[in-house]
């Protein structure tokens, strides 16, 4: 075979524990120019000094994924989640807002040269969340994870509520972006300061969302349902 010709496998795997009707497997390796010029037709698609591309995947939920990268002999990674979201974290979680079948490529490099493996997966008609966030991949936050509390988390008429926010242990926030209303407001009644204060406008349960982003680049989600209690009532005057 000449050199720089794709050597390509594919495996066909039912699914597992994931929600998903196929699980596709097709592992590419390319080889580099500096090899030899020919190789046997029964040479398996590791070539030595290339990365071997690999992950473990599992659905911890009927939207959701989680990536364990397991390549080997690779530099750097790179995951395409068939959306157009990718990301070059290793191990991380991440959720599919849309219904359909979507194709995970990871490509695999050093220096010699690249590796390529695909996984298709299926999300169900009755997992489709509504209404429809922006995905965020997730990458594995291990130990204490973040907080925030309000004050006062019962409010009337013209009461500011303050919003602080308590990072996971040894973390350092860089960014935040909240909502004050998850379930009717979730792209209007939002801010980006890292503490807000918000006023609400009219009388309801209020569920609150922040999605904080670290220095190290990780990033968190922490919601609280129907947190937030508005007694609202206009005032005589």
């Amino acid at each position: 075979m000449t050199v720089g010709t794709p050597v390509t496998t594919t495996t066909t795997v039912p699914p597992t524990t994931v929600p998903t009707t196929t699980v596709t497997t097709v592992v590419t390796t390319t080889a580099p120019t500096t090899a030899p010029t020919t190789l046997a037709p029964t040479t398996a698609p590791t070539i030595s000094g290339l990365p071997v591309a690999d992950f473990a995947l599992t659905t911890p939920s009927a939207m959701g994924i989680q990536i364990i990268d397991a390549s080997a002999n690779a530099d750097s990674v790179r995951y395409d989640l068939g959306d157009g979201t990718s990301t070059a974290y290793r191990n991380f979680r991440y959720i599919y807002w849309q219904v359909g079948t979507y194709t995970i490529t990871l490509t695999a490099t050093n220096a010699a040269g690249s590796s390529v493996k695909t996984v298709q997966v299926t999300v169900p008609v009755t997992a489709l969340v509504t209404p429809t966030p922006t995905p965020v991949v997730t990458p594995t936050v291990t130990g204490t994870g973040a907080s925030f509390t309000a004050l006062p988390v019962t409010s009337t008429h013209g009461d500011a509520v303050k919003f602080t926010v308590t990072p996971a242990l040894g973390k350092t926030i860089q960014s935040n972006w909240w909502t004050f209303d998850k379930v009717n407001h979730y792209g209007t009644w939002n801010s980006r300061d890292i503490n807000p204060t918000f006023f609400y406008p009219k009388k309801g349960d209020y569920t609150i969302l922040v999605k904080i982003t670290y220095t190290d680049g990780t990033t968190e989600t922490v919601e609280r349902a129907s947190y937030i209690k508005s007694l609202w009532a206009s005032r005589s005057i």
